[in-house]
């Protein structure tokens, strides 16, 4: 509803204001603020990524809808990514090849929850498919907006958006190698655990007027493969990085140590395809 968009525009306005305060050494008295003003004084956090973040809220609130695929990249990015990289830089890691892979993760988990709400969204007014798509397929896209039925289209369309998370979720994998021993059975849980969505959706003939609880999902995961679940935490910080060659990656011009955090988020936003 609009009362709703506008008490979310106001909240966005505020975070915006709270950032300012915070990176001015001057944080609001109450306790999230205060944790919060601490984490950046002590990590150094770049203030690119919570405005990076930021601005995905606003994108949210404006209900922008994307042209093309690489705009819903540009998207997912700030939403998803801006916080996989704001994780590392508190675990201690700033290479920008192993930042581009939380990257590739964030927009992995972001394009999944896409294809699962498809349906839900449109209801909700939010369309985040790619018109381009809509245009292949000689579909107008307002008009799946009002009347958001599942048809053949809207079914390659969740094809078509796990199948490039696929990728990515492989792609992200590499990364879990160069972060702390300690953080990546964890951190390689998560993105199994999240992965899984994909295969209740198709499970689910691609229907998506179901719910789906990661909690569910990941004890499942857990109590079905006990045994198989150990031994890639084993094997992780040998067998990716040993089996996954940067140099074939599209942001192999991007990933140079030199290269600042707020250049490197800038340039994932605007150039990944």
């Amino acid at each position: 509803s609009s009362a709703a968009s506008d008490v979310y525009k106001r909240q966005i306005y505020d975070l915006v204001q709270r950032l300012d305060l915070v990176y001015a050494g001057t944080p609001r008295n109450h306790p999230m603020d205060r944790a919060f003003a601490n984490m950046v004084e002590k990590f150094d956090m770049p203030r690119a990524l919570p405005e990076a973040l930021f601005e995905g809220f606003v994108w949210d609130a404006m209900s922008k809808q994307y042209k093309t695929f690489d705009e819903l990249i540009s998207y997912s990015a700030r939403v998803a990514s801006s916080v996989g990289v704001m994780l590392c830089v508190i675990m201690g890691e700033r290479r920008a090849e192993v930042l581009s892979r939380a990257c590739d993760l964030g927009v992995a988990m972001q394009l999944t929850n896409i294809a699962r709400d498809i349906g839900e969204d449109a209801k909700e007014g939010r369309l985040y498919v790619p018109h381009e798509w809509f245009q292949q397929e000689g579909l107008d896209p307002e008009e799946f907006l009002r009347k958001p039925d599942k048809s053949e289209s809207t079914v390659l369309f969740t094809k078509k958006l796990l199948g490039k998370a696929a990728t990515l979720y492989h792609r992200s994998e590499a990364g879990i190698a160069y972060l702390p021993p300690k953080v990546r059975p964890a951190m390689f849980a998560a993105s199994q655990i999240y992965s899984a969505i994909r295969t209740e959706i198709k499970n689910n003939n691609y229907n998506d007027d179901f719910e789906i609880y990661l909690t569910g999902i990941g004890l499942n995961l857990l109590i079905d493969n006990r045994k198989t679940l150990d031994e890639p935490f084993k094997r992780v910080p040998q067998a990716i990085s040993r089996n996954y060659r940067f140099e074939d990656d599209k942001l192999k011009d991007l990933e140079k140590s030199h290269l600042s955090i707020f250049e490197f988020f800038s340039s994932y936003c605007e150039e990944i395809k």
